[in-house]
């Protein structure tokens, strides 16, 4: 949802709340690129030491509270602002699920797993994209709401299968079988 938004509805929204050019939605999305350049490394180290499952959790609430704000914010600044929150949630939640799946992948299917990877990314951009923008053509703040309500319902669906796995990403042993008297 959040790609869908950068590709449809941030220009509007930002040429209607502060009068941005296509220069200066390039220059956004620019910025956003450079901090998530900077964030993405500490992401890593964090993913490392602290572990995968936080970090994607964390970095997945952050980016949807990111895309939430938007369409509260009134200037180029604040724009900038949330924009930075939203980039650094992303950095943090694609690094983390990125070493999640290297962690569960077994190393001969890693390279089907990134095809799989960006099949599931192609036909998300293929529906997301058209939603979006058709939900923005009426309304720029409901595409926020949109994306945000996709992004939130899918975060807690990824949260909620990673409630079986470790803080490093492992897969969480279920308890040992209770013997059952006969």
């Amino acid at each position: 949802a959040g790609l869908a938004l950068v590709l449809t509805i941030v220009p509007l929204h930002a040429a209607a709340v502060w009068g941005a050019s296509a220069a200066d939605v390039g220059a956004l999305t620019s910025y956003a690129m450079l901090l998530c350049l900077v964030f993405s490394p500490i992401a890593g180290v964090l993913a490392d030491r602290v572990g995968r499952v936080p970090l994607a959790i964390g970095g997945s609430f952050v980016s949807a509270l990111g895309v939430a704000c938007m369409p509260m914010v009134s200037s180029k600044l604040g724009y900038y602002l949330v924009r930075s929150l939203w980039a650094a949630g992303e950095a943090f939640l694609i690094t983390a699920y990125s070493a999640l799946a290297l962690d569960v992948t077994p190393e001969d299917q890693r390279g089907a797993r990134n095809s799989l990877d960006n099949q599931c990314s192609d036909v998300a951009l293929l529906f997301l994209v058209a939603a979006v923008g058709t939900v923005g053509s009426k309304s720029l703040n409901r595409a926020f709401q949109l994306s945000a309500g996709l992004m939130l319902a899918a975060n807690l669906l990824v949260t909620r299968m990673l409630m079986g796995m470790n803080v490093d990403g492992t897969v969480k042993s279920p308890p040992p079988a209770v013997p059952v008297a006969e």
